[in-house]
């Protein structure tokens, strides 16, 4: 029984003692600051923080709430406010992030589950929203003949893409590739897709497709952004991984998944680790390819920006397909070769 007033703060974590406070608290729960966080709020007692939750785009996540306080309706308090504000941002769906154990609680404040596993729980507010998905994947099923698949998110699309593209393409019947929708990279995603596009024109059998907020998106992969060697990033990335075997593949009708080979980044690497272990048991087949290399270096997106930052723009003709690269000498991509100079390249 309480003795007095619950508060709700709003939490700076750009602030260090604020972040260590948040981080302290959380640990107990076996979760860390997710640094997507755009907001946090925290409930206090007598001063002390008890409870807290916070939100980055549509994802709901770091979600706790001291044992000594359940049943106090802290959590009902915390995650109302939080919906109140995205849904006056014009949000539509709102997905939240969080541990199996949760989940009856938060089915009781109206979100429906879409995936769990062992370790990561999701779960949106519109229970229609995934199942449209699915259904808009499904009428681009062709059945007959191998279908493969490829998540990509090419920033931007380079000729290690396009090899890998190329290979995959030759082994089925029809590749779709699913383009990462999330806008947390340099490119934005409008632009990826269109470089894909057209660098991939003359290829008959590949279909293009907007992967959406289940694809590699900040509420099924978040660490994927981070880019950094996480310890939830093997969660994050099975959780990717069992959405698309449960549904994305089954709706398009895919019996073939390829990746790139990955010798740089541990967060890409652990994703494929985890495809090659997961994809199997659903009958479909894994590929991985070996990474194009040019000058004796694999060919990447990570490469390409390192270049523009070093304002050595035409060297990065012989890495990219020449609509890349007209693009990246065009007016329109000024604006993104400056942010590229002044940011770390990484995403």
């Amino acid at each position: 029984m309480l003795y007095g007033e619950i508060e709700l703060r709003d939490i700076p974590l750009n602030i260090p003692k604020y972040y260590q406070q948040v981080e302290t608290f959380l640990k107990p729960f076996g979760l860390t600051v997710d640094r997507l966080l755009e907001r946090y709020l925290g409930a206090y007692y007598n001063d002390e923080l008890v409870g807290g939750a916070g939100y980055g785009g549509d994802v709901i996540k770091c979600v706790a709430i001291d044992p000594r306080m359940r049943g106090e309706g802290i959590v009902n308090t915390l995650i109302s406010r939080l919906l109140s504000e995205l849904i006056a941002k014009g949000l539509a769906n709102i997905f939240l992030f969080t541990k199996p154990a949760n989940r009856v609680m938060f089915e009781d404040l109206a979100f429906h589950t879409i995936i769990c596993t062992d370790d990561v729980l999701l779960m949106e507010t519109d229970a229609k929203s995934y199942p449209r998905y699915l259904d808009s994947l499904s009428a681009l099923r062709t059945d007959g003949g191998s279908c493969g698949a490829i998540v990509m998110n090419a920033n931007p699309f380079t000729l290690g893409h396009r090899y890998l593209i190329e290979q995959a393409s030759d082994a089925c019947d029809r590749l779709f590739v699913l383009v990462v929708e999330e806008d947390r990279s340099l490119f934005p995603a409008a632009i990826r897709k269109k470089l894909i596009q057209a660098g991939t024109a003359d290829l008959k059998n590949v279909s293009l497709i907007d992967g959406g907020s289940y694809v590699i998106s900040g509420a099924t992969f978040p660490t994927y952004f981070l880019k950094t060697a996480h310890v939830a990033t093997r969660a994050h990335a099975r959780l990717d991984a069992m959405l698309f075997c449960t549904g994305i593949a089954p709706a398009l009708g895919v019996t073939d998944r390829f990746v790139g080979e990955e010798p740089l980044d541990v967060t890409t690497a652990t994703y494929n680790s985890v495809m090659a272990e997961t994809l199997p048991a659903y009958n479909i087949q894994f590929h991985c390819i070996n990474r194009l290399e040019k000058q004796g270096a694999p060919v990447s997106a990570s490469r390409v920006r390192a270049l523009i930052k070093q304002d050595k723009l035409v060297d990065t003709a012989a890495l990219l397909p020449p609509t890349t690269y007209q693009f990246l000498c065009s007016d329109e991509a000024k604006p993104i070769i400056a942010k590229i100079k002044n940011s770390d390249s990484r995403h």
